[in-house]
């Protein structure tokens, strides 16, 4: 008997990928606005994907740690890699504002703490010089997400885009970010 699994659904460079599993062949389904492409790769292949996309995560929490701000709004680190980032906020009653919905400020925190690691990850101090957000849906409760990826390979400048959901996939805020990158590292 042949059986397929939604292996998960993560935002991927401004649309979503979902990764199946079925007779222990992963399928990964990218979806944007404007194509789709399907991939078929073995588990093995899969995984060797998958763990070069992460890096070390204790290299985003000490940027976490850094930007005392996020740290106090309640941004939390979940994924990171070259290029990428997954934070999370928990929304509670200190992040909404006067119309009962989660505070503009505190859902740029959260894509601005993804943006940050993301474009840090490969070494040289980044710093934002543009950034650009746009408020789709408001929220009261729940758990919003920000998913960080770098829209081409970087250089001296790199440029980002940061999408923020809730728990169902909703888009509720989209972010995109330009950064100058120094020739000192990042400390």
């Amino acid at each position: 008997m042949k059986s397929t699994a939604l292996f998960s659904r993560e935002l991927f460079e401004g649309g979503y990928a979902k990764q199946y599993v079925h007779n222990n062949e992963y399928f990964s389904l990218f979806l944007t606005s404007c194509d789709l492409a399907v991939e078929n790769t073995s588990a093995d292949t899969f995984q060797q994907k998958h763990q070069q996309k992460t890096m070390d995560i204790s290299s985003a929490q000490k940027i976490l740690k850094g930007d005392q701000y996020a740290t106090l709004t309640g941004v939390e680190v979940l994924e990171a890699g070259k290029g990428y980032c997954k934070a999370r906020l928990i929304i509670t009653k200190k992040h909404l504002n006067a119309a009962g919905v989660v505070q503009g400020g505190a859902i740029f925190t959260l894509a601005d703490l993804a943006f940050a690691i993301a474009s840090n990850s490969h070494g040289p101090l980044a710093l934002a010089i543009n950034v650009n957000i746009s408020f789709l849906a408001g929220k009261s409760e729940g758990v919003l997400y920000a998913a960080a990826t770098e829209v081409a390979q970087p250089k001296r400048l790199g440029a980002y885009d940061v999408l923020v959901t809730d728990e169902e996939h909703e888009i509720i805020a989209r972010f995109n970010g330009m950064v100058y990158r120094k020739k000192q590292q990042l400390q």
